[in-house]
């Protein structure tokens, strides 16, 4: 059951948006992302007033940021990147009544307990590991050389390092699988030439490609969703020139090519993995603040599910666990320090996902 509680407004009858940040790089991807979608409906919608909270990327920090939310009452929130952090958080605002926008959660779980203020504007990782399956199925030239999973010892990299090994075991190419950081020792022939997917965050992956480089490994990588940004580059120099990565695009095809511009223009590197998601949750946001009449959290969830929702990135829709229709899974290739479309991937569809 959800309760009610009263929304506070600041004198200018700002509505308070509660964003739920942490110090990592996808901070200033949110920021831009939120400030382009109020902005663009400056004229046509009610004011809002963002509350930013440290929100963490462990269970204790997510939840005080998450209280504190509620004890101002703020009438949505975005954010919480991290699968700990928004497992967390959660069953707080469906308590609450606050509508939750998930832009960079891409754990299962998430939209699996059956809240109703609680959407995820982003893909999921079984989807995910669809799509990685396939790009390590087309690469695995070599016979007898089977994959090498490497996974976080995180919620996140654990879902996202058991889904891989059920992908890649269906392939047929039988998989090896660890988790943590790889040490110093050196690796086995076939691990040199191992196909060896990172799965966990973009620092994870860094140390991981800079230590695999110094053991001679001559492998393809290939890197979960949040290796799509910026800081991966700077930790992971040399290390990570060829990896692939997971990105999350508009199923339609449509890119928002300003938007990247503008960002990259005032920030001066390429928008990351949730850029894109964190500018749809806004726009859904402030359209829904416009169209209902109250912003009673069940009134505002049950018109998010009614509706479709046109954005910069094309129109999405949600379905009854709240999760977002309209969005693909696909591949990019770091290339002389830029993520590039990887060319090299021929799509097909499997559920959720583009390859």
């Amino acid at each position: 059951m959800t309760s009610t509680r009263p929304i506070k407004q600041g004198r200018s009858g700002a509505i308070a948006v509660g964003v739920a940040m942490d110090t990592g790089p996808h901070r200033g991807e949110l920021l831009a992302a939120i400030s382009y979608a109020i902005g663009a409906r400056a004229e046509r919608s009610q004011a809002f007033r963002l509350v930013p909270a440290d929100g963490g990327t462990d269970p204790a920090t997510a939840h005080a940021a998450a209280t504190r939310f509620r004890d101002d009452g703020v009438a949505f929130v975005i954010g919480h990147f991290s699968a700990s952090a928004a497992l967390a958080a959660a069953p707080i605002y469906e308590q609450a009544g606050i509508p939750f926008f998930a832009p960079g959660t891409s754990h299962p779980d998430l939209t699996a307990r059956g809240y109703r203020l609680v959407f995820r504007v982003c893909g999921r990782d079984d989807h995910q590991a669809a799509m990685l399956g396939a790009v390590v199925n087309r690469m695995a030239e070599k016979p007898g050389v089977p994959p090498l999973i490497i996974s976080q010892s995180t919620p996140y990299g654990r879902s996202m390092g058991a889904l891989l090994q059920q992908a890649l075991s269906v392939d047929g190419l039988g998989p090896q699988r660890r988790e943590g950081v790889l040490d110093d020792a050196g690796p086995t022939e076939l691990e040199r030439e191992a196909i060896v997917v990172l799965a966990g965050s973009h620092d994870f992956i860094a140390r991981n490609a800079r230590t695999l480089l110094t053991r001679g490994h001559r492998g393809p990588l290939v890197a979960s969703d949040d290796g799509f940004c910026q800081r991966l580059l700077d930790l992971g120099g040399d290390a990570v020139e060829g990896l692939r990565v997971a990105v999350l695009e508009a199923a339609n095809g449509r890119p928002c090519n300003e938007l990247a511009r503008r960002f990259e223009q005032q920030h001066g590197y390429q928008a990351g993995a949730y850029f894109m998601t964190s500018n749809i949750a806004a726009s859904v946001l402030v359209e829904a603040a416009s169209r209902c009449a109250s912003l009673g959290g069940e009134e505002v969830a049950a018109a998010i599910r009614r509706c479709e929702w046109e954005t910069p990135f094309g129109l999405f829709s949600f379905d009854e666990n709240g999760d977002m229709r309209g969005l693909r899974w696909s591949a990019r290739r770091v290339a002389n320090g830029r993520f590039m479309p990887d060319r090299a991937s021929s799509p097909r569809k499997v559920a959720g996902a583009t390859l």
